[in-house]
């Protein structure tokens, strides 16, 4: 079982030392920091701004409690596959892990980042960090090496 949360607009969170997050941001204005652990912005060299008055403002209270959901994954054709969310204008994310050869298909646009490992999609080297587009319509990819990839999508809501 893989753990996946989902934490909407307006929702108090944090993300702890050590933890790795593939993030997918809903359109927003602005992001709003309450706390930010002394982190210093390398563009500017000074700590990043606080705003704890537009938190307390716009923060959703009472909030409910936000937690793991896990999710089964299914092996199909030698990728495990974990499906997190499909909502309809929102966004669709997958995990899709390979240990040697895989193929997979996702019929509309996708972005695959390699969060762990590397290998080759249809003949395209992808590294840890990397992120590569596969454009709507391209049909089965073929997964060589040993990869840990997240899917990141979009439908619309009439599709």
């Amino acid at each position: 079982m893989d753990g996946f949360i989902d934490i909407p607009a307006g929702t108090l969170h944090a993300i702890g030392k050590g933890v790795l997050t593939y993030n997918i941001s809903r359109k927003a204005d602005c992001t709003l920091r309450l706390y930010d652990y002394d982190r210093v912005d390398p563009d500017t060299g000074k700590k990043r701004p606080i705003q704890p008055e537009a938190v307390f403002e716009n923060v959703n209270i009472p909030d409910r409690l936000i937690s793991f959901l896990m999710f089964p994954s299914a092996t199909e054709r030698g990728c495990k596959v974990t499906r997190y969310w499909d909502e309809p204008g929102l966004y669709t994310l997958m995990r899709i892990q390979t240990e040697d050869r895989g193929q997979f298909l996702h019929d509309r646009f996708a972005f695959y980042t390699c969060v762990k490992g590397s290998g080759m999609v249809n003949d395209i080297k992808v590294e840890q960090g990397e992120t590569i587009l596969v454009p709507d319509h391209t049909g089965w990819l073929e997964f060589q090496g040993n990869m840990d990839l997240f899917l990141a999508s979009y439908r619309n809501e009439n599709s």
